[in-house]
């Protein structure tokens, strides 16, 4: 017997969670984890394989203090990346591997990470600062500078400068 369709009201199928099967697996990750983690293009480059904690579900961004728990929809997506390593058969440490670094050890370029997201018309940098603007409005700043590595002066244009506190 197949799987059961689950049907919205008018009878059109639920659609399925997660990406189309068609996204790559890094431009899933990537988005996500620049849009819930805030990370990096820098830091993205150069995750390595030994910086996840599967059973923990965290990942250790370089620079950054703590290992980062993980959302599941990150977690996912991670796990898609690290099963597309491992179909590549490769020695190269980083997570985020390219047709060219795939033989090598190096990281993937910047021009890779940022370039991944390109069918979806968004950055990852507009995703950090998305994140980060949230972030500096949620959090204790300096909760917010230790728990991502990041200098006060790094965090204070976060800081709605463009709406100072109202007088009155």
């Amino acid at each position: 017997m197949g799987e059961r369709q689950h049907h919205r009201p008018g009878g059109l199928p639920r659609p399925k969670p997660g990406p189309p099967a068609d996204t790559h697996p890094h431009e899933a990750f990537i988005g996500l984890a620049a849009l819930l983690h805030a990370a990096t293009t820098t830091e993205l480059r150069h995750l390595t394989a030994d910086a996840v904690d599967l059973e923990g579900q965290t990942l250790h961004f370089p620079g950054r203090p703590h290992p980062t728990p993980l959302y599941s929809a990150t977690f996912t997506a991670l796990r898609r990346c690290l099963d597309h390593r491992a179909e590549r058969a490769t020695a190269n440490p980083h997570i985020l591997t390219t047709r060219r670094t795939t033989t090598t050890r190096a990281p993937a370029g910047s021009a890779y990470i940022r370039d991944s997201l390109a069918p979806t018309g968004l950055l990852p940098r507009i995703l950090r600062s998305t994140r980060l603007l949230t972030l500096a409005h949620q959090l204790d700043i300096e909760l917010l500078t230790a728990s991502l590595g990041m200098s006060y002066s790094g965090v204070t244009p976060y800081l709605n400068p463009a709406h100072p506190a109202d007088p009155h």
